[in-house]
């Protein structure tokens, strides 16, 4: 199952994360690992383009944590660029 978190300003949607689990299962101690990046509203994503980052996250710690990981690990992608 994929995760999208829209962003908007005044109502509008300005991009959209997407996130998915590549490698793991739902078990709440499973660590999993996820792809995501950021696509404009309608576009779909390429989950093996090269601007989608990996990262872990343990499936118990919740969504809130999942994309705040997957937050971190794009910054710190684009910091290395």
């Amino acid at each position: 199952m994929n995760t999208q978190v829209e962003m908007r300003v005044g109502g509008s949607i300005i991009t959209v994360l997407h996130i998915a689990r590549i490698e793991g299962n739902p078990d709440k101690h499973s660590i999993n690992k996820y792809v995501g990046g950021f696509r404009r509203p309608g576009e779909q994503p390429d989950w093996f383009a090269d601007d989608m980052v990996e990262f872990e996250h343990r499936y118990g710690d919740g969504i809130t944590e999942l994309v705040r990981k997957g937050l971190n690990a794009i910054k710190e992608s684009e910091e290395l660029q």
